[in-house]
């Protein structure tokens, strides 16, 4: 019987893309700061020891990312500053706490959409097949590094203009807060997963390393649903802290 080495199966990430990523782990964490040029293609290929067409396509991935700007000329400049608020700051992620308190925690907006709602969002939020929902993308950023990205999903009906209200360094639950709406509670299932490509790309983190995939439906006392989010949180540096009752019920 010919046993098949599983080495065989990796596949080695293209010489750009190490590039790529190391770079961009800089930009994000604010090593290479916004404004500062980026070393020649020559410099960079003395220091990765790669080609310099490996270099260029780095580079040009990067600025796709609107992380770098080539000015023909003058260099490429780094155009990315990780957001921060004053020390001490914090970002209440809904009724607990899901990174040390000590850090300081921001948010970056990822996107904003208004998308034909899937199955599992109608059955979450309770409406109708087919009804448009705005859909909010973030990522959460503690000590200036990505830690999680969160998905918001609410009907233009119930929460009109939710961006403006999301765009700020300010929890769901804060938000929600604007609209009037501070009695609620929420229901919470996660669950542990690995990182996609693309979630591996906005965290800085390795594909398929462990991530906490988190669903919230927030409610309001009468347990109507009035927004959805979906949260992946990497597992490599999360604490997770909550207060239990006398009777063992998380608070």
């Amino acid at each position: 019987m010919h046993m098949k080495n599983h080495s065989e199966r990796i596949t080695p990430l293209p010489l750009y893309q190490i590039v790529k990523n190391d770079l961009r782990q800089k930009i994000i964490t604010g090593a290479l700061r916004d404004g500062v040029c980026l070393p020649t293609e020559k410099e960079l290929c003395n220091q990765y020891g790669y080609s310099r067409a490996t270099i260029r396509t780095a580079i040009e991935l990067l600025a796709e990312e609107d992380l770098v700007i080539k000015i023909r000329g003058n260099g490429t400049f780094v155009t990315f500053s990780p957001p921060g608020g004053s020390k001490g700051s914090e970002l209440r992620i809904d009724f607990c706490q899901l990174s040390p308190q000590n850090d300081e925690t921001s948010i970056r907006m990822l996107s904003y959409n208004t998308i034909e709602a899937s199955d599992t969002i109608c059955k979450r939020l309770g409406i109708p097949r087919q009804t448009l929902v705005q859909q909010i993308g973030r990522l959460i950023m503690v000590d200036d590094a990505p830690q999680a990205i969160q998905v918001v999903y609410a009907t233009e009906e119930m929460l009109p203009h939710l961006f403006d209200h999301l765009s700020s360094n300010a929890s769901i639950e804060r938000a929600l807060e604007n609209y009037g709406m501070a009695a609620l509670t929420s229901d919470l299932t996660f669950r542990s997963s690995a990182a996609t490509s693309e979630e591996a790309t906005l965290l800085s983190y390795v594909i398929g390393g462990p991530t906490f995939s988190f669903e919230i439906c927030h409610r309001q006392r009468l347990c109507q649903t009035i927004a959805f989010s979906t949260m992946t949180w990497r597992a490599d540096n999360l604490v997770f802290h909550a207060e239990v009752d006398a009777n063992e019920q998380l608070r």
